[in-house]
């Protein structure tokens, strides 16, 4: 059975792929590989909301089973205005910007909150089954600290925030976890994605 991962990102297409190779039933593919492109308008006040968005338009478009997942950022101790919340790359409405504008943001806000503060990434998940069952979940990821002090380590390809995320089980910051710390680290939303596979199919 094919299920389509509603994405154009390969890192988290391939990243889902490793989550779910144990469905050995289950082929997981993008839409690029089905020559489809769906526009969505995520306009969720939630990130499962977006997810669910996202799901039920490539389901119209394919009649296929689909997956589907949106994420925002909480920061415990920033303000309401300065909250990343589902626009984690969108700094006062705006759009397009460099890494190093991104990054100079969440520094100056943490600095204005003393250097750092605990935070931590919501990830909504939904998935449309063969018979049109909508089923959805939204995982709460394990809390970790955002700090002005940057990882020594160059930034790689993760996401520009890895260098100033660090996480508390491990000790290092995002960009130097090893491939084992790094699947501890994401325990959670791994078994709560491979549960809502198993309730669905």
């Amino acid at each position: 059975m094919k299920l389509l991962f509603a994405t154009g990102n390969v890192k988290k297409f391939n990243l889902m792929k490793e989550r779910l190779k144990e469905f050995k039933q289950i082929e997981v593919v993008m839409p690029k590989e089905l020559g489809i492109n769906v526009e969505v308008e995520e306009n969720g006040t939630t990130a499962e909301e977006n997810a669910i968005l996202k799901a039920k338009a490539y389901y119209e478009k394919t009649k296929m089973p689909v997956i589907a997942e949106d994420s925002g950022l909480w920061v415990e101790k920033f303000s309401k205005e300065n909250q990343p919340g589902l626009f984690v790359k969108r700094v006062k409405g705006k759009e397009g910007l460099s890494n190093e504008e991104i990054l100079n943001h969440y520094i100056t806000c943490l600095k204005e909150v003393g250097g750092e503060s605990k935070a931590r990434y919501k990830t909504g998940v939904a998935l449309i089954d063969e018979k049109g069952n909508l089923h959805s979940i939204t995982i709460e990821e394990k809390p970790f600290l955002l700090t002005t002090k940057k990882s020594p380590k160059e930034y790689l390809d993760g996401g520009i925030l890895d260098i100033i995320s660090f996480d508390l089980n491990s000790k290092k910051y995002f960009n130097e976890l090893t491939e084992d710390e790094r699947r501890n680290r994401y325990k959670v939303i791994d078994k709560e994605i491979k549960n809502i596979i198993k309730t669905a199919f």
